[in-house]
């Protein structure tokens, strides 16, 4: 059949060598005789195969070189054999192929050069540490065990890994420090988000992190909470209410009453059920603008302080009239037309977006 292969020839019997028994491969020889004779000439076993055949004394050089003494005679390459350090006399067992590829044969040997290869000095150490604001106190012994430092910022003493210290990091309580002064919120903004959120701090502010007391406006109940603005703490346990979320979609939304002569604005983030508490007080939503939750908040402020600096008008309803709360929002809707606070609205939406 064209292209088909000839089966390989099976040849029968055993091989000519003395002692070797293996099955024929050609001229009365197995395959491995086979080769050596091709590559030598003769099927000898003291005859190397090749320039690069492992021999005795190329053994025992490589040996030397790795700073070892073999104590038993070489067979081959992947075989275990005896040796002796020549730095510090321990012996030991391993292989030739092991050994080309370590620098020391001796494993304790091979260890103690590693470490005062790669062993930093007193002067780096003092200089990294230096570099990071600390002052070397302890005794340093390696750069994974912790040694005692003083902060030369605030004085402060602790146990600091000099690997840490290389990947940047440095006194935590500096850091912290930094970190409180740098986005710790002013007395005004704390008052005027407090107001937004509908409860009455009792205490004074001081971490987002630490809990404080307050007292709920809308039904008067005190508990202990963290105040933290950017992602608010849970409602009141009492009434349900939730504090306003500055980063959440939000929207800002205008009220009239069904009863009486009552405009009312005010901001809730989406998904709040703030509309509907106004809905069961007698409160009909004619306007809602979705914009951010900050955003919200500074446009509320803006209408509030142009119906109560520059109308003079102050709030219609008091706080028996909204239990729900919220009547410090409201105004007489005698006295101001509902699409003048609109036009009022998109105009400072406007003039705010483009202020971001």
């Amino acid at each position: 059949m064209a292209g088909s292969k000839k089966p390989p020839r099976v040849y029968a019997g055993t091989c000519s060598v003395p002692g070797c028994g293996r099955m024929l491969r050609a001229r009365g020889l197995c395959a491995t005789h086979y080769a050596r004779w091709q590559s030598t000439g003769t099927v000898d076993a003291l005859t190397p195969v090749g320039g690069h055949r492992w021999t005795e004394e190329r053994a025992r050089e490589l040996a030397q070189r790795v700073r070892a003494e073999l104590l038993e005679p070489f067979v081959r390459v992947d075989a275990e054999i005896r040796f002796r350090c020549l730095d510090c006399g321990v012996e030991g067992v391993s292989s030739v192929h092991r050994m080309r590829r370590a620098k020391l044969a001796c494993w304790p040997c091979s260890r103690i050069m590693a470490g005062e290869t790669g062993r930093l000095t007193r002067e780096r150490v003092v200089q990294i540490l230096s570099d990071a604001g600390y002052q070397l106190v302890g005794e340093y012994r390696r750069s994974r065990t912790p040694v005692e430092v003083r902060c030369v910022r605030c004085g402060n003493r602790a146990f600091v890994r000099v690997d840490n210290v290389r990947t940047g990091k440095a006194c935590s309580a500096c850091r912290f420090r930094w970190l409180s002064e740098h986005h710790r919120l002013d007395g005004g903004e704390v008052s005027q988000r407090a107001a937004v959120a509908r409860i009455e701090l009792l205490e004074p502010f001081n971490s987002t992190h630490q809990a404080i007391r307050v007292r709920c406006l809308e039904c008067g109940y005190e508990s202990r909470r963290c105040i933290n603005w950017a992602n608010p703490s849970s409602a009141c346990i009492r009434c349900g209410h939730r504090p306003y979320d500055f980063t959440a979609p939000s929207l800002v939304y205008l009220l009239r009453h069904r009863e009486w002569p009552a405009l009312k604005i005010g901001v809730t983030n989406v998904g709040s059920n703030r509309l509907m508490d106004h809905d069961g007080g007698g409160w009909d939503c004619i306007y809602q603008k979705h914009v951010s939750g900050q955003l919200a908040y500074e446009i509320e402020q803006l209408v509030l302080a142009w119906w109560r600096t520059q109308l003079q008008l102050g709030p219609y309803l008091s706080r028996e009239e909204m239990p729900q709360g919220g009547w410090t929002e409201t105004v007489s809707a005698a006295d101001i037309e509902m699409p003048e606070i609109v036009e009022i609205i998109e105009a400072a939406s406007a003039m705010l977006s483009v202020a971001d």
